[in-house]
């Protein structure tokens, strides 16, 4: 890995995170450094081109890297996380840049709180804090995910194949369907038929495959679907194919996600007022929080963005404090987790 780092062609990326790369455990960008997945690294190069480029502090970037996130230790979805909390930073800047932000500094301090950037905006002095909002931990994919990157870990020769995973539901699962999937998947290499299909807590559908078992997810994973969804998670030789279709049903708006959304975001919120009014933020004359948001379903209503961005800003004007919000929802998985997924054109599902 050391010697792709410094090729010509990664060196933003090596400028950025080589120190933390080399020192830490396996995650999504020193895989495609690994299998030489040029599309990834082609996307991330450019953004931390870009990025740097905007900087009038540029020397900082890596010391505040380097300081702030670790890839040692922990399960690798966490690890992946980091990373994917860093490109936030790194979008949040570029999106900015094109409302017509400018100068920006990479901000830091070792003894309290501060913002992540400072920027001006139409001869205005700001201070921005970043936020990614990662999806839950309480959806199928992400329990997929992290059990079979756990089994993968604790026993390879065992978990050596690949697998299919099909399901048609959409949000989170409770507790009891969560330790039944995780079930399934440990007993997946004992099953003779390399297959088990299933009904779980929740009437919800699921069906899982051994890699060298006939593909056949029958008829209930296939009637009234729009499309489908796929992501690929694990190594080459052991990949988890993830799918799910995407009925007309659940294109609905649904409150209780809404409202979960949310209550996630008045966290946030109220989180980064340590950053945005912490003494060294006092001397800004704006302060605006950029939430990258990953949403826990494929098709998502862009209302689900502007409506709790007016409602935080009207919050904070409330008590008279000026706080602009900027929610970007994450548009696809390839270019951030090296995740292959198919997504259609913005819809909207109200």
């Amino acid at each position: 890995m050391t010697t792709r780092l410094q090729l010509k062609t990664n060196e933003p990326l090596n400028w950025l995170l080589g120190k933390v790369l080399l020192n830490g455990g396996d995650n999504f960008v020193s895989e495609a450094l690994l299998q030489e997945n040029h599309k990834l690294l082609g996307h991330w190069n450019c953004m931390i081109r870009d990025f740097r480029s905007s900087l009038k502090n540029q020397e900082l970037a890596p010391i505040k890297v380097t300081n702030e996130i670790s890839l040692i230790g922990g399960e690798r979805i966490q690890r992946d996380g980091r990373l994917r909390d860093l490109y936030a930073e790194l979008l949040a800047v570029l999106t900015l840049k094109n409302f017509g932000y400018s100068d920006f500094e990479v901000l830091s301090s070792a003894f309290e709180p501060v913002p992540d950037f400072a920027a001006f905006f139409k001869g205005r002095s700001v201070c921005i804090e970043v936020k990614n909002l990662r999806e839950p931990d309480d959806i199928i994919r992400v329990i997929a995910q992290q059990r079979w990157d756990a089994l993968r870990k604790k026993d390879p020769q065992r978990f050596s194949f690949s697998v299919r995973l099909y399901h048609m539901h959409e949000g989170g699962i409770t507790k009891q369907a969560k330790d039944r999937l995780q079930t399934l998947l440990d007993q997946l290499p004992d099953r003779k038929n390399g297959y088990v299909e299933e009904i779980l807590d929740g009437d919800i559908a699921i069906r899982i495959e051994r890699g060298d078992a006939p593909a056949n997810p029958g008829p209930s994973f296939n009637c009234e679907v729009l499309l489908q969804s796929f992501t690929y998670v694990g190594d080459e030789s052991a990949t988890m194919r993830i799918q799910s279709a995407i009925r007309p049903e659940d294109l609905a708006f649904n409150l209780n996600d809404y409202q979960r959304f949310f209550i996630k975001l008045l966290r946030i919120a109220a989180n980064s007022t340590r950053q945005l009014f912490s003494n060294q933020a006092q001397r800004f004359e704006q302060r605006a929080l950029v939430v990258r948001w990953e949403p826990p379903t494929s098709l998502i209503d862009m209302s689900y963005v502007g409506h709790p961005k007016q409602l935080l800003e009207a919050l904070f004007r409330a008590v008279q404090l000026d706080v602009e919000v900027f929610i970007l929802p994450k548009d696809t998985h390839e270019e951030i987790t090296g995740k292959h997924r198919f997504h259609p054109p913005s819809v909207s599902v109200r």
